[in-house]
């Protein structure tokens, strides 16, 4: 969950549990950063793909809404690490 009011990050990386801030940089157009990431630290099956995954929020600093339910993260060189699907869940 990416909370824009709060601006918090809150979520399951594929095992692990993920928490950390969002930092709006209105200095660029689309500017974001994830920041303070903190995981629990689970051996996992696929740890491999859940470290992309970290990864890619540690360096995005940019994003781009694809349609209603995609976002693309960019690095800085304007590479995209992710594209980020809204899912639709029950309570």
């Amino acid at each position: 969950v990416i909370d824009l009011d709060q601006l918090t990050i809150h979520g399951n990386s594929g095992c692990n549990i993920v928490n950390g801030t969002v930092y709006i940089d209105y200095e660029k157009d689309w500017g974001v950063q994830f920041q303070q990431l903190l995981s629990t630290m689970k051996m996992c099956e696929n740890i491999q793909t859940e470290k992309k995954l970290l990864v890619a929020l540690e360096l995005t600093e940019t994003c781009k809404q694809l349609d209603n339910s995609k976002i693309a993260l960019y690095d800085g060189k304007g590479k995209c690490v992710a594209v980020l699907k809204k899912l639709h869940l029950e309570k």
